[in-house]
């Protein structure tokens, strides 16, 4: 046999190999299907790896810009952020570990505020004050030192 031709018996047994493997092997792995190993004509046997599954990785992203938006929100001196984040994600089931972090810090800073103005004048300005500035955040409390102070 002259060389010309056994090049060419390799290159039609390499395409055909490719093609056997692609018959195999790419339908499974875009089904997510791990491929164990597949043996082709020349008793080789290969270890297929499948392709990542997107949806982990999707998730974990999401879960790492969720902890950095908390982290943030956390980090910042004003309520209604806070109060913000709540209204929009209290029923979203993904980020209900966030939304109960969000929930406590909110709480006790809203407590804060309420010490701090149980001890202050009752005049139209503070009683202003209190509205304007934690009315949207924190409105039982606001309710309740308006109660006590015009009484």
């Amino acid at each position: 046999m002259t060389r010309k031709r056994k090049n060419a018996r390799v290159i039609i047994l390499l395409i055909f190999t490719v093609i056997l493997v692609s018959y195999f092997a790419i339908p499974q792995v875009l089904n997510s299907a791990p491929i164990t190993y597949f043996e082709p004509p020349t008793g080789q046997i290969i270890k297929v790896i499948p392709l990542p599954d997107l949806n982990k990785i999707t998730m974990v992203h999401q879960q790492a810009k969720s902890e950095q938006e908390v982290a943030y929100l956390l980090h910042q001196e004003y309520l209604d952020p806070l109060a913000k984040y709540l209204e929009t994600n209290r029923f979203d089931e993904t980020k209900a570990r966030y939304v109960k972090k969000i929930e406590m810090e909110l709480e006790q800073r809203c407590g804060e505020i309420e010490k701090r103005y149980q001890s202050m004048r009752k005049d139209q300005v503070s009683l202003r004050s209190l509205k304007k500035n934690y009315g949207y955040a924190c409105p039982t409390v606001v309710d309740r030192l308006l109660k006590k102070l015009t009484q």
